[in-house]
């Protein structure tokens, strides 16, 4: 008896300790793992405190876990606050799911109940699961718990129909979950005589989506998972079903009892499941918010040092860079240094298959370049694209767009719309004393000398129309015309090159960077201007003299570019010959 009773000490510091080390890995996991990942999720909603937007939540399934989860989501946008909400949510779900195991029957061992956690957690590390998901699956074991306490057979049944009939308004498809929790607690229970109660519980678990789906104006598909975006979203359930299948109907209905062995086997797959969390993450969106974040925060040299330490080669890393090193003046310098991948690291194309990531990120070089109207146009494309079409980050963005164009009705009206957050109202009254100041504030001035002073007829893919429109507008703009002269550059464009330099560069007091001179070099050679002509450019003649060796060399070559990248391989005249787009 002694024994039994140290055996069951033993387990239960061995349960604490592995619940301690869970807990404390999620929170550093969402700490210091995926802390962008957390702060795009905020980023991308909007919770308001006001009646009407409390309404709006009717018009969707599982409208009480939608608001619930959207108004923890908010408080990710504190520093850590992400991290805390997630942990808080998922120990509170552990909590809950130990009650509800509880209620089944007694346990000595209770730590299989983390595999639904766990799924949690993985569900998590997705961009477009929400945490109202998780909230959901919450209020499924809440009801279920509510549910089990009921003694008398035939009020447990009327009590779980009229839940199974309204639960899909309060949690949206996990109300499913509660119905199958049902059927197999009552089949604990050994109420065998309720096959046909079961039955209708299953079959309002399938009409009633059906039947609401036009109120609410849903696909089939999407009534049967919202507030989740795909069917692993049930995973956490699936987890729980099985468990109650494996310990409530068992043969013998035994209490499962703590030993060692289960213990370790439990262990090795709770430490696989974590590890395939860890292998599940996409570092390279992670990267890539963190790229977008940092760069919607206008903190350019920590762009530049993310960007050279993961040294990406994706068209997206390589956009935010572009931008960094053009608002720090250095783009023609660095050009070649980071993976180009022709134009496409220029511009983000919006088309028919680009996702709402690349719609989101594709605005921020318009609005840092000046083009207010391209980039007012891509952010109510990324307001509609975005996960419930209200972002407080794209209001942000319509509200500085929208002052800088001098459209002050549209200014307040979005800080209207702010006033009513938890978090920016500050924002909102940062926005109204720049526009009260006008002219005299530092920040409006330089925004107001980028814009355009006419538009055109033009496609949002017209990348070369945009900056030529600026730099018309606005001939100091430099680093509209260090884009457009990097843009043609990179597309090998050497005659729209030397034609935009002509006109707009060649006769200011700028610098001469050294891709400007090789590529000039090239267009003077194909040319063959005159050395007065060549002498007008003010090319350095040991850069003339270089690409003179360089050509001989080329010549010699015949289209082997192995011996001339040792010593050329950082040249614009490397570039140009030998650099290809991959299919």
């Amino acid at each position: 008896m002694v024994g039994n009773q140290d055996e069951i000490r033993i387990g239960g510091l061995f349960e604490l300790a592995l619940i301690l080390i869970l807990g404390v890995s999620c929170l550093l996991f969402f700490l210091y793992v995926i802390p962008y990942h957390l702060l795009y999720e905020e980023q991308m909603q909007l919770f308001l405190f006001s009646s009407d937007y409390f309404l709006s939540y009717f018009s969707k399934p599982g409208w009480l876990a939608c608001y619930i989860g959207d108004f923890l989501t908010q408080f990710y946008y504190i520093k850590g606050g992400g991290a805390i909400v997630i942990s808080g949510v998922l120990g509170v779900v552990l909590l809950m799911l130990f009650l509800v195991f509880s209620r089944v029957g007694k346990r000595d061992s209770w730590l299989y109940i983390v595999l639904p956690v766990l799924a949690l957690w993985f569900l998590h590390t997705e961009t477009n699961y929400r945490l109202s998901s998780t909230i959901a699956f919450f209020l499924a074991l809440f009801f279920f718990l509510l549910y089990s306490l009921i003694q008398k057979q035939h009020k447990a049944g009327i009590t779980g129909l009229l839940l199974s009939i309204f639960l899909y308004s309060f949690i949206g498809s996990h109300f499913l979950t509660f119905i199958f929790l049902v059927v197999i607690f009552d089949l604990s229970k050994r109420r065998y005589s309720s096959f046909p109660y079961w039955l209708f519980l299953v079959v309002i678990g399938i009409c009633c989506p059906l039947f609401c789906r036009e109120y609410y104006l849903l696909t089939v598909r999407q009534a049967f998972l919202y507030p989740m975006n795909t069917l692993y979203g049930f995973l956490p359930s699936l987890f729980l079903v099985g468990l109650f299948m494996i310990y409530i109907l068992s043969s013998d209905n035994k209490s499962f009892r703590y030993q060692q062995k289960e213990s370790g086997i439990l262990l090795l797959f709770t430490v696989a499941f974590m590890a395939g969390i860890f292998l599940n993450i996409n570092q390279t969106r992670e990267k890539l918010l963190s790229l977008d974040i940092e760069t919607y925060s206008e903190n350019w040299e920590k762009v530049s040092r993310k960007a050279e330490s993961y040294q990406m080669k994706n068209p997206v890393a390589t956009y935010f860079t572009n931008i960094a090193w053009m608002k720090q003046g250095i783009l023609p310098d660095k050009l070649l240094s980071c993976y180009q991948p022709f134009s496409e690291g220029m511009f983000i194309p919006v088309g028919p298959h680009s996702n709402p990531l690349e719609i989101t990120f594709s605005g921020e070089i318009y609005y840092q370049l000046g083009d207010m109207n391209m980039a007012q146009h891509s952010t109510m494309l990324a307001m509609t694209f975005s996960p419930q079409s209200r972002s407080a980050r794209l209001i942000k963005r319509l509200a500085e767009i929208n002052l800088v164009i001098g459209d002050t009705a549209a200014v307040n009206k979005y800080l209207r719309i702010l006033d009513k957050t938890l978090f920016y109202t500050s924002y909102a009254s940062n926005m109204r004393t720049i526009m009260e100041e006008g002219e005299q504030n530092p920040w409006l001035m330089q925004k107001r000398s980028l814009i355009a002073t006419y538009d055109t007829l033009r496609t949002a893919a017209d990348a070369t129309a945009s900056l030529t429109m600026l730099i018309e507008s606005n001939p100091s703009n430099k680093a509209a015309l260090d884009y457009l002269l990097c843009y043609h550059l990179l597309n090998k464009n050497i005659p729209s090159f030397m034609e935009a330099f002509d006109k707009w560069y060649k006769e200011k007091e700028y610098p001469l960077p050294k891709f400007y001179s090789e590529a000039l070099l090239i267009g003077l050679a194909q040319k063959k201007v005159s050395a007065k002509t060549l002498e007008s450019y003010h090319i350095p003649n040991e850069l003339t003299a270089t690409f003179m060796t360089y050509t001989k060399r080329y010549q010699e070559a015949e289209g082997n570019g192995v011996g001339l990248q040792k010593d050329y391989g950082d040249t614009y005249w490397f570039y140009y010959h030998y650099a290809q787009k991959k299919k």
